[in-house]
């Protein structure tokens, strides 16, 4: 067992980060609450304070344990999860208000997310390291203990999966716009 100082450390400057990659990934503040909970007792019953020769260690093994608990939960229940809004606040630039561009915008950010919760949860983890917490590729593979290769590739992989179904979406949305303009749906 670790040392309860030990373990209060590590969760005062862990528990944050991890609830938040939980949180993206299932879209269920209970459950994120529950992993990250069950993650610590981990750290708690598994792991000596001798493990970890810094604290990046320590970040790298709760992540990993955490993204674990989740994959392992979402396949038992096998439900699509949908990503928060909130995670695709960077995706939206600075650019002046401008109603026809907002309102593309939004149907673009949501189509982003329901192209991203279509994806395999050790996918959709990736993604979510790499674009939303920023995590760096090598790190990636660091704290997942898998190659970095295997990391670009999946990350590859998962990138081409999003391309086809946003190409799917552009399709149908340049295709509605045409309809519109022959119905007459445009605005003068």
């Amino acid at each position: 067992m670790i040392d309860k100082d030990f373990l209060l450390k590590a969760y005062t400057a862990f528990h944050l980060p991890i609830y938040k990659t939980i949180l993206s990934m299932t879209k269920d503040t209970q459950l994120a609450q529950d992993i990250v909970h069950d993650t610590f007792v981990a750290l708690y019953f598994y792991k000596k304070d001798s493990d970890f020769d810094n604290m990046n260690k320590i970040k790298a093994w709760l992540i990993k344990t955490s993204i674990n608990k989740t994959i392992n939960f979402l396949k038992k229940r096998k439900k699509i999860v949908y990503l928060s809004p909130k995670s695709f606040a960077r995706l939206e630039d600075n650019a002046s208000f401008m109603p026809d561009t907002t309102l593309e915008k939004n149907e673009t950010n949501l189509e982003i997310r329901k192209a991203i919760d279509y994806l395999a949860p050790e996918l959709k983890s990736l993604i979510i390291l790499y674009y939303f917490t920023e995590m760096p590729q090598a790190e990636i593979a660091e704290t997942l203990e898998i190659p970095l290769g295997t990391v670009k590739s999946r990350l590859n992989k998962a990138r081409t999966l999003l391309k086809k179904h946003l190409a799917k979406y552009n399709q149908k949305f340049v295709s509605e716009s045409e309809k519109n303009k022959k119905k007459g749906g445009d605005l003068p």
